[in-house]
């Protein structure tokens, strides 16, 4: 494979990772990278969590996104009004475990870890929360919530998100 085939950003991505991924145990070399493909493929530019800045979201310069701590996840949205709010803890919880259910009362505590103000009927807000007409979310019953296809793609296409692998 000729050196030129690769684009500089990608080859200046898989260098950083190789830097991180090589010093770790020959056991989980491979698991960590499956991990950290996402970087790679991705719109995403990869930096460790030491020089992570603090720039919005913005489709023209995307930017690393941490979405192992709640708290830096929503901090690098920082969303301004509580139905916003709403959505990027509905984010974080789609990519820890995809599109699967999750409940009213998931969201009410992610509200109290990250210590903001959360709307009085959060089931409403995911009720109406609509993008180009369609509903992003539906009622799984039981006061559980998931997100629908149209959910789904606006987290993967407008916010550059994807659902982490399970079992690494």
């Amino acid at each position: 494979m000729s050196k030129d085939i690769i684009p500089p950003e990608i080859k200046k991505r898989l260098t950083e990772i190789n830097s991180i991924i090589k010093t770790l145990d020959a056991d989980i070399k491979l698991a960590a990278f499956e991990l950290l493909k996402p970087f790679v493929l991705s719109g995403l530019k990869f930096e460790s969590s030491q020089t992570q800045t603090d720039e919005k979201m913005d489709k023209n310069n995307p930017k690393t996104i941490n979405v192992g701590d709640v708290r830096d996840f929503y901090a690098s949205f920082n969303p301004k009004k509580e139905a916003d709010s709403v959505m990027i803890l509905a984010a974080w919880i789609y990519t820890q475990r995809g599109s699967g259910a999750f409940k009213l009362k998931e969201l009410e505590e992610l509200f109290d870890e990250v210590g903001v103000s959360r709307p009085n009927r959060i089931d409403m807000t995911l009720k109406s929360t609509r993008r180009k007409g369609k509903n992003l979310f539906t009622n799984a019953g039981h006061g559980s919530y998931r997100p629908t296809v149209y959910g789904e793609n606006h987290f993967k296409t407008e916010l550059n998100l994807r659902p982490r692998k399970q079992g690494v």
